[in-house]
């Protein structure tokens, strides 16, 4: 399970320090994301993990709906949140974000709505914490198995016989909330099999948009950690991907094909 995949079910990242990491390639990469919640050496990391496990959010019920004083806080938390970052959430403060919100509360160790408001108000940086806390994500390359049989077993083969006839002109694709990109990448690898598979050569151009900048900067280089291994079948991995100590580089040909923009 990925650093990624236990933050979204509320759970609390601990990254080692790389300096203290005899292979420090997943260290750096939940780092680099923005994953990791607090990063400690492997001594001091007992500790934390109590000191999280005691805050009340730890034994809280997961969905349990906030009570209608915290409404009113989150209501106005999420119109703060808003002004600093010019993103809106407050169409899903059901979901999401009182979840999100209360982990964020497990980690600097506040026990209410009412003194985080009160914190978030005097501590700005804050802000964009919360808001990449809102933004995180589950993705991976070739994430959901069966939506991407069916890309590569019958919507691209019956796309790439509709534009046959039709080749010169460009085939664009837009795909929506791209997060770090692993999705939008295995999208195009599809595509480039199918055009060799089915012989029919178009110019791609698959635009990914996201909100969150530092994660299009991670989906923008192309570069993932090796863990990917898991995800990516053998024959794919090394026609579409190269090795750079602890990651795996995109090759350009992919990376030609999609361009990267915030909304």
């Amino acid at each position: 399970m990925g650093g990624r995949v236990v933050k979204e079910m509320g759970g609390y990242v601990l990254a080692q320090t790389p300096e203290s990491a005899q292979f420090d390639g997943i260290p750096k990469s939940a780092i680099q994301t923005g994953i990791a919640d607090s990063i400690l050496t492997p001594e001091n990391m007992p500790q934390e993990i109590l000191r999280y496990v005691e805050h009340p959010y730890a034994s809280r019920v997961r969905n349990e709906p906030p009570s209608s004083d915290e409404e009113d806080v989150l209501h106005r938390l999420l119109a703060v949140l808003r002004q600093e970052t010019g993103v809106d959430f407050t169409e899903n403060k059901y979901g999401s974000p009182p979840r999100r919100i209360q982990r964020r509360m497990g980690v600097i160790q506040i026990s209410t709505l009412d003194e985080y408001l009160e914190y978030f108000y005097t501590n700005k940086a804050e802000a964009h914490l919360l808001h990449s806390e809102l933004l995180i994500g589950v993705t991976r390359l070739f994430r959901d198995t069966e939506a991407f049989d069916k890309l590569r077993d019958k919507v691209l083969p019956e796309l790439l016989a509709a534009r046959k006839q039709n080749s010169q002109s460009p085939l664009c694709i837009w795909v929506s909330a791209c997060s770090t990109g692993e999705e939008v990448y295995s999208l195009a690898i599809l595509l480039a099999e199918a055009m060799k598979r089915h012989q029919t050569f178009l110019n791609i151009k698959i635009f990914a948009c996201d909100v969150d900048k530092k994660a299009l900067n991670i989906a923008s280089a192309g570069r993932y950690p090796a863990s990917i291994i898991a995800d990516v079948p053998v024959q794919l991995l090394g026609k579409y991907f190269f090795k750079i100590g602890d990651y795996y580089q995109a090759v350009e040909k992919l990376r030609k094909m999609v361009t990267f923009c915030s909304k």
